[in-house]
């Protein structure tokens, strides 16, 4: 007969069973290494920043936080923007720009009621809204607009 010993802590559960409840919480509640640069932005994001992926080099914008227009009370819309301009010198246009492009992504979102922002149409008309306010400003162009963090509260 093969016997085997197993330690019990002072509360009464086995030690193995602690140690793998500790190891599955460190892999589980630790975001990976990628999910933080894209949470703080790389070497190359951050504010007004750009990087590079696999289409090509996206503007980082930082998050913004608007009053949304509602007569039912204060709501508001956290939202983080990245754009995909259409050449390497867009970007850095962006850039230059950035004042004029925060000036009109707040002047658009904050004329936004939250009704019009939660339906999935909100959100492409939204985009392409953006996308033309800011393609009058950046004489080449910004060719997307893609929405990295929406919160309506």
């Amino acid at each position: 007969m093969i016997g085997f010993a197993v330690m019990i802590n002072k509360n009464g559960f086995p030690v193995s069973f602690l140690v793998a409840v500790f190891l599955a919480t460190l892999l589980f509640a630790a975001p990976p290494c990628h999910a933080k640069e894209a949470a703080h932005g790389s070497e190359k994001g951050g504010e007004g920043g750009s990087a590079e992926g696999k289409g090509g080099e996206f503007v980082l914008m930082e998050p913004i936080i608007v009053n949304l227009a509602s007569e039912k009370g204060k709501r508001f819309l956290k939202i983080s923007i990245q754009l995909e301009p259409g050449s390497p010198a867009t970007a850095q246009e962006i850039t230059n720009r950035l004042p004029q492009v925060k000036d009109t992504l707040i002047t658009v979102l904050s004329s936004k009621t939250s009704e019009e922002l939660l339906t999935v149409e909100g959100k492409f008309a939204l985009k392409e809204q953006i996308r033309a306010r800011i393609n009058n400003i950046i004489a080449s162009g910004v060719k997307n607009v893609f929405f990295v963090e929406f919160v309506i509260q």
